[in-house]
């Protein structure tokens, strides 16, 4: 496994197709008024149920997909806890599993991220259970502010050039027909980042509604099921204020970055963009094929400690005051000014009303979805024959193990680079993978 974090990422092809803008930000795309009522929205978030950790998020999102696991599935003990450090209570707490974005957190462990920390285990967790509220699209009439934003011209032109150009018969470029489908609300406490990642992606017949969210990146990643891939749009605009008199307060870290290029070696300037996150500005992109992520925000801080095994919750409990949660125990406290707050805007990319209804009816008929089985069979096969796996191996291999060789074999996150790191492994991680380094690894990370 670390081996294989020390090689290139390997782009998806998906990102080289793209004939749409790759990634840009917009500044102040978000009006004042509607900054305004978007944080009172937030407030009243806070006080209503608050912002679930992000480090499952089938928890954050509130649903379980048709096949939450592909059979590495274990029951969970007595004590609501999870032996292996991979496996996290579902959401019901009935059985352990990977969590959906096991991937992004297993690359950001053993390398670091992008600016290579190294870090044990635990705290690396830590880094990366921001907090979040996610929404269906077909709650939006009960959030006018969001709405609002999203229908309004000037949003939706500044979207539209992140969907591929596509040309008819007769050389006349296509209509650009956007479908939204979720908005949330992310928050990041000092201490916390982002990892390098991957959006959910969108196929026809496979979705985060059937299938584990690791595994759709597979699928991605592998580029065998790209005649179903459906393009998408995300807008990521920022609520914080972070002002000191007229002047925006910057080197707070928390940047978002995008890969641009997709023959890229290692994630030095040349190949990444940057944005700062300034308020009311926007940075928008199709995250399900541009690699993406955010910096440490106030990297000088440590973030809290959030057991794996325990739901917890950032709450607003009035006066400008915030509190963390863990099973009830509040265990860290903050202003608002200390919070990196964002709206996202996701929408899949059709050419027509039309086809963007053929889809969201796809799924009445149950035989349009594609059968667990059958991707696993498909990656299986590719395994065979282009990886270099032999076909007794996979016979033999546990669910469990199938699951980490996929991401293995095709999930492919940049490494930091040598010029932030001297060494871009976490070797903090190695007792993960080999539990005899433990002592020896503890004297050098504290």
């Amino acid at each position: 496994y670390f081996y294989s974090f020390l090689k290139g990422p390997s782009t998806p092809i998906h990102y080289s197709r793209n004939e749409g803008q790759e990634a840009f930000v917009v500044p102040e795309l978000i009006p004042k008024n509607i900054a305004n009522d978007l944080m009172e929205t937030v407030f009243n978030m806070g006080e209503d149920g608050g912002f679930s950790s992000n480090v499952d998020q089938t928890r954050a999102a509130g649903f379980k997909p048709l096949h939450e696991h592909i059979g590495e599935g274990i029951k969970i003990n007595d004590d609501g806890s999870c032996n292996h450090n991979f496996l996290f209570p579902n959401i019901d707490n009935t059985v352990c599993v990977l969590p959906q974005r096991v991937d992004i957190g297993m690359h950001y462990i053993m390398t670091g991220g992008l600016e290579g920390v190294k870090e044990r285990y635990i705290d690396l967790v830590d880094r990366v259970s921001s907090f979040g509220r996610y929404t269906f699209f077909n709650d939006i009439d009960k959030y006018p502010t969001v709405k609002a934003l999203f229908s309004s011209e000037s949003f939706l032109k500044s979207a539209e050039k992140v969907c591929p150009v596509q040309y008819s018969s007769d050389g006349v470029a296509k209509p650009v027909y956007l479908d939204p489908f979720q908005f949330n609300f992310i928050i990041q406490v000092p201490g916390q980042t982002v990892a390098v990642h991957l959006d959910a992606p969108y196929f026809w017949g496979a979705s985060r509604f059937q299938f584990p969210q690791w595994l759709l990146v597979c699928m991605v990643f592998s580029d065998l099921f790209y005649d179903k891939f459906i393009h998408q749009v995300q807008v990521v605009g920022y609520l914080h204020q972070w002002t000191v008199g007229e002047e925006k307060k910057v080197g707070n870290g928390g940047e978002f970055v995008f890969y641009k290029k997709n023959d890229n070696t290692s994630s030095d300037s040349m190949s990444i963009g940057v944005a700062t996150p300034y308020p009311r500005s926007g940075t928008l992109v199709d995250g399900s094929k541009v690699l993406h992520a955010a910096k440490v925000y106030r990297p000088e801080v440590k973030a809290p400690h959030l057991d794996k095994d325990k739901v917890s919750f950032l709450k607003y409990v009035g006066g400008d005051r915030w509190e963390i949660q863990s099973n009830g125990q509040t265990v860290a406290n903050y202003t608002t000014n200390d919070l990196r707050i964002s709206i996202v805007y996701r929408a899949k990319c059709f050419h027509s009303k039309e086809e963007a209804d053929k889809y969201n009816h796809f799924y009445d008929d149950a035989s349009n979805i594609m059968s667990l089985e059958g991707i696993l069979n498909t990656l299986k096969a590719d395994l065979i024959k282009t990886k270099g796996v032999r076909k007794e191996d996979l016979d033999s291999i546990s669910n469990l193990d199938l699951a980490l060789l996929l991401m293995k074999k095709y999930i492919r996150y940049p490494s930091p680079s040598l010029q932030d790191t001297w060494f871009p492994i976490n070797y903090c991680a190695l007792p993960l993978l080999f539990p005899w380094t433990k002592s020896f690894v503890e004297y050098f990370c504290r």
